[in-house]
């Protein structure tokens, strides 16, 4: 098996071999996962790509990282194919570690913390108008390739759907929706922010078909 020379960068390695494989808001080794999956596409782009466009491809095409790093090869690496693989995977194992000690100094953060939802408001240009306006940061699991989608570090690169709908053709009004962050556009009505945590958590609101069951569920 591949080792670091580093000590910091062994931990790394050794942290990743017993990870549950789950990108949970709490989890630090999701956070070096993460990091690591991203420098290895940007250390594989800068590759072979003119670096001006390889951050952009990297963001853009992470199907063929595991591919590259499964099967090495002259399109991907110089000399001995393999050994150049192993190399760069060390190397942006320690690009992770470099890049999570600067956000937090002395351990990684969990994922979560690197990994949330602002909803930012166009008023909010003030300390005072963020507070009035803005709805967040909720941490959030999960990524761009997983189920629930959400992409993007930090919260203001965060991208994903903020409507969710599951439809019971058979029986319409057992039909339910997730929606952020709320129903309202007036800051002081309790429904301004009210879904934005239902969301978040992934949970969902009932959605009402028949008028039944809209008039049951209407303030």
């Amino acid at each position: 098996p591949l080792k670091s020379d580093r000590a910091d960068v062994e931990e790394a390695r050794a942290r990743l071999l017993t990870w549950d494989l789950r990108l949970a808001a709490a989890s630090a080794d999701a956070t070096l996962y993460v990091l690591w999956e991203n420098a290895l596409l940007r250390r594989l782009a800068h590759g072979k790509i003119e670096r001006s466009l390889a951050d952009d491809f990297a963001a853009r095409r992470k199907d063929v990282l595991v591919p590259a790093l499964t099967r090495p090869s002259s399109a991907w690496f110089a000399g001995s194919p393999a050994r150049a693989r192993d190399g760069l995977m060390l190397a942006a194992l320690a690009d992770a570690v470099g890049t999570a000690r600067a956000r937090q100094a002395d351990r990684v953060p969990p994922w979560g913390a690197l990994h949330a939802a602002l909803f930012r408001h166009p008023l909010a240009v003030t300390a005072a108008a963020r507070s009035r306006f803005n709805v967040g940061p909720f941490e959030r699991g999960g990524y761009e390739e997983t189920v629930m989608s959400t992409g993007g570090v930090d919260p203001d690169r965060s991208v994903g759907a903020s409507l969710r709908v599951i439809i019971d053709v058979g029986e319409w009004d057992r039909s339910v929706a997730t929606s952020a962050p709320g129903q309202s556009q007036w800051p002081a009505s309790p429904h301004f922010a009210d879904l934005a945590r239902l969301w978040a958590a992934g949970e969902y609101f009932p959605l009402p078909f028949s008028d039944r069951a809209v008039q049951a569920n209407v303030e």
